[in-house]
């Protein structure tokens, strides 16, 4: 750890007003290094004794050379040894207070607020510490996410288990003549047939990265960005995993989201399965959960061009932030338009 800050100040003062492009800079030895800190994380954690992963955790949030967009990740960790570990709620609550300060994506914001309510509730916490939180919690919470997922609760009856580890299997009808079984996610489509949706498709929460695949494929391969492609053999342009991807196409971005707006769902849903049977054939970013052609064009057409759009846009500002996290099961109605996805 002696070596690695004179290394980040040197390459720090090279960056100084650089216009190198922030994938390229991933090469950098700096940015390796503490790729590789980052990593050693999990194993540190199961250390008994805390006192290295908090040094490398405190060294990492220092740093603002490299990797500046996983400072909520590390806040994050560090907030938990602190309070889990050290039982130290003073030093936890002043480490939330200073990430809250810095530019974290919104998935990093909604994570520390949510253990800021926690400590705020705190008996033992100093009043100051309360009336400091209590005040940036005032400040955020408007600019929070003001929608809350529907809960639907599906009784079923879990099945024993052979073995550890195995996903759980539920009894999904029992009867003389007919007994079936299933994971949850038959168990949760099987429920929603008989409210209307015949058509389900578990995808693994791979349904966006399709979407916006099958959509931007030339803006993703047929644009050149000085660095993004080093080697033929890779799946996606460097800079799709920054924030430069949109900025770096916003032309070509912005004029396809326009002309897409135009179209009719019937429209861009035979258009995007066209699209879809030519681009699965490659080797691509592109996930490969979905075989059935028709159930893209199906999906599309329910989800309608702003549910596409909506979806899409997510990923053209962070595909990295948003790329996971989707629901892994879709249900829909291909005559009413109706569309569920959830679990």
């Amino acid at each position: 750890m002696d070596i690695l800050p004179n290394l980040l100040e040197i390459e720090s003062l090279k960056l100084k007003n650089s216009i190198l492009p922030m994938h390229v800079r991933h090469y950098m030895p700096g940015y390796i290094w503490l790729k590789i800190l980052s990593k050693c994380i999990e194993a540190f954690k199961k250390n008994q004794d805390k006192k290295q992963v908090v040094e490398i955790l405190s060294f990492l949030l220092k740093q603002n050379c490299h990797m500046l967009s996983y400072k909520g990740k590390w806040y994050e960790e560090l907030t938990l040894i602190e309070m889990h570990h050290h039982k130290n709620i003073e030093i936890s609550a002043s480490i939330i207070i200073q990430a809250l300060t810095e530019n974290l994506t919104q998935v990093d914001k909604v994570n520390l607020i949510d253990r800021a309510n926690k400590i705020v509730k705190k008996k033992v916490i100093k009043s100051i510490t309360k009336t400091t939180i209590n005040k940036i919690l005032d400040d955020y919470i408007p600019h929070m996410p003001k929608y809350k997922p529907t809960s639907i609760i599906i009784n079923a009856t879990a099945m024993p288990r052979n073995t550890a580890g195995n996903k759980s299997i539920w009894c999904i009808e029992s009867s003389i003549e007919n007994q079936t079984y299933g994971s949850v996610e038959t168990v949760a489509f099987h429920h929603y047939q008989k409210q209307g949706f015949p058509n389900g498709l578990h995808c693994e929460g791979a349904l966006p990265n399709i979407l916006f695949c099958t959509l931007f494929w030339e803006e993703l391969y047929d644009i050149h960005i000085p660095g993004a492609f080093v080697t033929p053999y890779q799946d996606a342009p460097e800079d799709l995993y920054t924030d430069q991807f949109y900025k770096n196409r916003k032309e070509k971005i912005d004029m396809k989201l326009k002309i897409i707006s135009d179209l009719s769902s019937e429209l861009l849903s035979s258009k995007m399965k066209e699209k879809f049977i030519i681009f699965k054939q490659y080797r691509s970013v592109m996930l490969t959960n979905l075989d059935n052609n028709l159930q893209l064009e199906e999906i599309v057409h329910c989800l309608g061009v702003q549910g596409v759009v909506g979806i899409c846009k997510r990923l053209i500002e962070n595909f990295k932030l948003w790329r996971a996290g989707f629901p892994d099961l879709i249900v829909w109605n291909y005559d009413t338009k109706k569309v569920r996805i959830f679990i």
